[in-house]
């Protein structure tokens, strides 16, 4: 079972894996140490770097309010149905509700790749 801290940070709550996470954003530290993950998770020339990538931001984010998860962990609740909540989560922001519209504008302006 993976156990929320004490005090858990303030973020967006996300239902995975049949239960409900708290998913709090980067801090300005961790997102330092991620620049080139966060860069990479808009290369869609390399899917199998942009998936580490998306997997290494989202476990550093949750380690926030999730210390013990794992990798492993974030594997099995992440899914393709919540999977562009918990990248927006972990940037601080709400998935747009018109994202079905956006990503071939965002994916065409090299906005995401």
């Amino acid at each position: 079972m993976i156990k929320l801290k004490d005090n858990p940070l303030e973020g967006t709550e996300i239902a995975m894996g049949g239960t409900t996470f708290i998913v709090p954003a980067l801090n300005i530290k961790l997102a330092k140490q991620l620049k080139k993950e966060t860069q990479l998770m808009a290369d869609r020339s390399n899917p199998q770097a942009q998936e580490t990538a998306m997997l290494k931001v989202i476990l550093e984010a949750m380690k926030r309010n999730y210390p013990e998860i794992t990798a492993a962990e974030i594997e099995e609740i992440v899914d393709y149905k919540n999977i562009y909540q918990v990248i927006f989560a972990c940037i601080g922001q709400k998935v747009p509700e018109n994202l079905g519209e956006l990503l071939p504008v965002m994916i065409g302006s090299g906005l995401m790749k």
